[in-house]
């Protein structure tokens, strides 16, 4: 039985992959969802699964705090007319 590969990314898409006594040159390209890998003269097309989509009913409880503001308050509104000024004291 063959050990599992080992591999090691030696930049611009180029892999050098080492599995018992051997090693050999790999390279690699990803294009969105797929990568494509070339070795020993052969093309490889790999696609990426979908990541689980999480919900509160697979995580197992809810978040009270997901839908809350970070700093929640109360806006009071302010009465001023246009053009005139106002403070604080005068918007509460």
């Amino acid at each position: 039985m063959s050990a599992a590969p080992r591999i090691v990314a030696l930049g611009n898409g180029r892999f050098l992959v080492h599995q018992d006594d051997a090693q050999q040159l790999a390279w690699a390209v990803a294009d969105g969802g797929v990568t494509w890998v070339f070795v020993e003269g052969r093309s490889y097309r790999i696609s990426q699964a979908a990541a689980p989509r999480r919900t509160a009913q697979a995580s197992g409880h809810d978040d009270p705090r997901a839908l809350s503001a970070p700093m929640p308050a109360t806006v009071p509104p302010c009465t001023s007319r246009s053009g005139s000024r106002s403070n604080a004291a005068t918007c509460c």
